[in-house]
């Protein structure tokens, strides 16, 4: 009994003083590089090896502590700079790799081998071929994909759920812009955008059937909310249905989240109304739009004041209604104007078109509304009219 304590004992040092092997031999190569293409090679004492590459640049400032990411692996020097990786446990990247290996630390640590997946990325990069800027590691086996690319923003389809597998990037993967930047293509569904990056994020919601647009408003008049009651503080932060299942989704973008958005890319505007002068039944009818060229919602010191553009495509029945230079006001502002106890909307001495008042009362210009919506599209140069 002795002798298997002892054996055991031996067999848990040897493990140790291997790993621990393993990993001087890894920092040392690290090291020794770093110091003699980086350190001492006339390119550490100029200001690329230690200042601009080492600690300034690349280690402390930018990768290091910048808060670009709360998931971060730990770092690892390698010629001439720290890199930090941002990891996404449970999922890898479905890419083409540019290389697959078995790490050799993974007989010892997994840890260890995860490293060393990281360093032979950069030293992939380094060779001027292709650059790996991401990997796969399978957190089981060791083995290791060097990728080429790397997802830009949450949601994006090649991203899979693995359990085994670790995906690693060099940048964060950003939430998307807006509803255009998302790959995947469910019907109808809340998302989070991030269109500053100095901001958090915040839910929206997109549509497949409208392109991915993103909406500001919907509002149907079986919804429960009561949107002409609702409060400066509601319309400022926003409020949905969480339930996008049905024909009684409620959804107001709210007006900070409104400001940050056209703030942050050019935007053209599309409202949209069903008609409920002319539905029946289970008649289906063809919801009427117009769309404007442009769209910028001001800051909460100006009522976030509304500067909108031409009219450039309409259907019938939906003339210009909405007047420019208009401020958002609720019905705590009748006073300031008696048409604001209409519900939270643009007004400038009244209004011709209210998408947020009483469930039965919405209307634009001349005609009542059923199903209201509202929803931005991203301007592009060459085809910034199309399908619209």
């Amino acid at each position: 009994n002795y002798f298997d304590i002892f054996l055991y004992l031996l067999q848990k040092i040897m493990r140790g003083v291997i790993v621990l092997i393993a990993y001087l031999i890894i920092a040392k190569i690290c090291g020794t590089a770093s110091t003699n293409n980086r350190g001492t090679n006339n390119r550490g004492r100029n200001n690329r090896g230690t200042n601009n590459r080492g600690t300034n640049n690349r280690g402390t400032n930018n990768r290091g502590t910048n808060n670009r990411s709360t998931n971060s692996r730990g770092t690892f020097n390698n010629v001439g700079y720290s890199t930090k990786y941002y990891h996404k446990i449970g999922y890898m990247y479905e890419q083409s790799p540019i290389a697959t290996s078995v790490m050799s630390m993974a007989a010892y640590d997994m840890e260890i081998a995860a490293v060393q997946c990281l360093s032979t990325c950069q030293k992939e990069a380094n060779l001027g071929t292709k650059s790996c800027i991401a990997v796969n590691f399978n957190t089981r086996n060791g083995t290791c994909q060097l990728l080429s690319k790397q997802p830009l923003y949450k949601y994006d389809t090649k991203v899979k759920s693995r359990a085994l597998w670790t995906l690693y990037t060099e940048e964060p993967i950003k939430y998307p812009r807006d509803c255009e930047d998302i790959e995947q293509k469910d019907i109808i569904k809340y998302y989070k955008i991030q269109p500053d990056t100095s901001k958090p994020p915040f839910s929206v919601l997109c549509s497949k059937h409208d392109l991915y647009r993103t909406y500001i408003q919907y509002h149907d008049r079986l919804s429960s909310f009561d949107f002409q009651k609702g409060t400066w503080d509601q319309y400022q932060n926003g409020f949905k249905d969480d339930h996008t299942s049905g024909r009684k989704v409620y959804y107001w973008i709210g007006n900070e989240n409104l400001h940050t958005l056209t703030h942050s890319r050019n935007y053209s505007v599309r409202f949209g109304c069903e008609n409920s002068n002319v539905r029946s039944g289970c008649e289906k009818t063809k919801l009427k739009r117009i769309h404007y060229s442009g769209f910028l919602v001001d800051s909460k010191q100006n009522y976030y004041q509304l500067t909108i553009g031409s009219v450039i495509k309409n259907d019938d029945d939906m003339d210009d209604a909405i007047i420019n230079g208009s401020r958002f006001l609720t019905h705590e502002n009748h006073t300031e104007d008696a048409c604001a106890s209409q519900g939270g909307w643009w007004y400038k001495n009244c209004t011709n078109a209210n998408f947020n008042t009483a469930n039965e009362n919405m209307f634009w210009g001349g005609m009542k509304c059923s199903i209201s919506r509202i929803r931005v599209q991203l301007v592009k140069d060459d085809h910034m009219f199309l399908n619209v």
